[in-house]
């Protein structure tokens, strides 16, 4: 059975007006939901502007009750690991968000996101086009996630 699968390449992290979009790889696991920072909305549209109005706006540091880290500082058993998508470069951030801190998962409308609740925290995940009815199928029945 496959224990790493990445299921979506986007995420948003914030609620309401204070939204900010992110686009990496989402890897989820049975323990954790592994949110990899490759570029942020600002850096897409703007270039090496948006990453100094990126780096103003604040960075995934300023989250509360997640981890974040880099791919690199990851544990060896996650990134050795063969079903750890090995294209993931290890200098990006990463945002862990583990089972413990999440309490609820829920997905709006028919549309293509899958929504982490935790406490402090919302992360809006856009599922992958195609193959995101396998993917949550996989996320219910091999990795026990309570998820639409």
């Amino acid at each position: 059975m496959q224990q790493y699968q990445i299921i979506g390449t986007s995420f948003m992290t914030g609620r309401g007006g204070s939204t900010k979009m992110n686009f990496g790889p989402v890897v989820a696991s049975r323990d954790a939901f592994y949110l990899v920072v490759n570029i942020s909305h600002n850096q897409a549209m703007f270039g090496l502007l948006g990453g100094i109005v990126d780096r103003l706006e604040g960075s995934p540091q300023d989250l509360q009750s997640v981890t974040v880290t880099t791919v690199g500082e990851l544990p060896e058993e996650v990134t050795a690991h063969p079903d750890w998508p090995r294209k993931i470069v290890a200098k990006r951030n990463v945002i862990i968000v583990p089972r413990s801190m999440i309490r609820e998962i829920r997905r709006p409308g028919l549309g293509g996101q899958l929504v982490l609740e935790t406490d402090a925290e919302r992360f809006s995940i856009g599922l992958k086009l195609f193959g995101k009815r396998k993917a949550l199928s996989w996320l219910r029945e091999d990795m026990g996630w309570d998820c639409p």
